[in-house]
């Protein structure tokens, strides 16, 4: 691959040639693309920007060989024990969360001893992650 970069700059008023071979670019890696879909995106960026490439491409052609793979569907329908099972999980988890906020809640209420300043911090969470719970 013979490509060059010329570099449009107003100071020189002069373009100057730059060997593609001498830069290290992430673009590279598509550049040696052999889809010009990803060319044309490459051509595209830096001829918008301030360097235009010049690049001699070559047409090559792929034979891809055909891949049969077994489809397996995403979709799958959950058995009435699956669903009990995610049912009673998540109702435990809500019900263990609720009853755990309101435990904090009250004793903040009935233990004055803890009304300090970072317990008003730990009130604020309890109430929070009740809300979530009770919504979940």
């Amino acid at each position: 691959m013979n490509q060059t970069w010329i570099s449009l700059t107003n100071a020189d008023k002069i373009g100057s040639r730059f060997d593609y071979n001498n830069f290290l670019l992430t673009a590279d890696l598509f550049l040696n693309d052999t889809t010009n879909d990803i060319n044309s995106i490459y051509q595209s960026f830096f001829s918008s920007s301030t360097i235009t490439s010049q690049i001699n491409q070559t047409n090559t052609n792929i034979n891809q060989s055909l891949i049969t793979t077994q489809h397996t569907d995403t979709n799958v329908i959950l058995s009435s024990i699956e669903k009990f099972i995610l049912t009673f999980l998540m109702s435990t988890m809500a019900f263990l969360t609720i009853s755990g906020n309101f435990l904090v809640i009250i004793a903040f209420i009935y233990e004055p001893t803890i009304r300090t300043y970072s317990n008003y911090f730990i009130l604020n969470l309890s109430i929070a992650d009740l809300l979530i719970g009770i919504i979940w």
